[in-house]
């Protein structure tokens, strides 16, 4: 499977994101991540702690068609899981991968100007499926606060109606616990506490079980 997460912000915590996702999938089955940023935030953290996962790292131009997707073809067949970390920035390159991925997150922060800046990524996601139609598409509220549940609710409305792109029921909160274990090179997975890493757990449990992939 190829997953994509990206965002056309940042500080949605898409790196973060990235980190968790394929953790969670590298104790089932072979996992690559590939870092397409030019800041190498999860390089940075990948060289503080052992891993169950490869990684790697690609520099490519934005406006070559086939840099990008022809690396990506290569390395699906030697890791059962492919996850790409990459900016949601529309370009030749960004597309190539969007034709041959499986499943595509989007992070969002809850607020209004966010949530809005997600719109030409949408008119990019319809586009997209006319050539990838199996591409599943999913929005995440991210760093959501506890003391604001009404301002949640409006933005999760106005996501909700973002075409070709499901809105995921399960909402993660803004938790020190993330930037401390990222900061130690680990992640939440490695807590005692249940809390943020059954949340995080509860995410790719939705994003899974909405098309059964076998691990």
């Amino acid at each position: 499977m190829f997953y994509i997460i990206a965002s056309p912000q940042s500080g949605v915590g898409k790196t973060t994101l990235a980190i968790h996702f394929t953790e969670t999938l590298a104790k089932e089955a072979s996992t690559i991540l590939v870092d397409a940023e030019i800041q190498q935030t999860s390089f940075q953290w990948s060289q503080r702690y052992a891993r169950d996962f490869a990684y790697e790292h690609l520099v490519f131009d934005p406006k070559d068609h086939n840099q990008l997707s022809k690396r990506i073809e290569q390395l699906k067949q030697h890791y059962r899981h492919v996850i790409l970390d990459i900016s949601a920035q529309d370009s030749p390159a960004f597309r190539s991968v969007l034709m041959i991925a499986d499943k595509l997150i989007v992070p969002t922060v809850p607020n209004q100007p966010d949530a809005e800046a997600l719109k030409d990524m949408a008119h990019l996601m319809v586009a997209v499926k006319q050539y990838n139609p199996e591409l599943k598409a999913y929005l995440l509220i991210n760093k959501a606060p506890d003391h604001d549940p009404v301002a949640l609710e409006e933005i999760q409305t106005l996501l909700s109606y973002i075409p070709d792109a499901k809105l995921l029921d399960m909402v993660l909160r803004d938790r020190q616990e993330y930037r401390d274990t990222l900061a130690d090179g680990k992640t939440v997975l490695s807590l005692v506490n249940p809390i943020a890493k059954d949340e995080f757990a509860a995410v790719v449990a939705e994003v899974l079980n909405d098309h059964p992939t076998v691990l």
